[in-house]
């Protein structure tokens, strides 16, 4: 089970840092599962994320179908995570935060310097 974390207005969740086949596969149905049950925003913590692969990334363009018309958030993308998002191109479908702290405080005033939309 992926750890949760509380969030204004929603929730982030944390995958695990091998996010790749069948551990992937297992995490995507934990949250598909979750979705239908959640209300507020979506985080996905991929600051741990130190391996991905084609099972990964289906992941968080899964998530991001079965959230829309909302968008997926991804909260400190690793290097790694970051360097994958870039080469499929993913980071244009999600909303992106490279700081943590405008998510976890409640009552905070996201701006365009705290917070980055890619």
């Amino acid at each position: 089970m992926p750890i949760t974390t509380r969030i204004d207005e929603g929730i982030m969740i944390t995958p695990p840092a091998q996010l790749t086949g069948e551990v992937a596969r297992y995490f995507r149905q934990e949250m598909l599962a979750m979705i239908p049950d959640h209300t507020g925003k979506l985080a996905v913590d991929l600051s741990h994320v130190t391996a991905i692969d084609a099972d990964g990334l289906s992941v968080l363009v899964s998530l991001h179908d079965a959230l829309s018309p909302q968008a997926l958030i991804v909260v400190e993308p690793s290097p790694i995570m970051q360097t994958e998002l870039e080469r499929v191109r993913l980071f244009e479908l999600f909303d992106i935060y490279y700081q943590r702290d405008p998510l976890l405080v409640p009552d905070a005033h996201a701006s365009g310097s705290s917070r980055e939309v890619a």
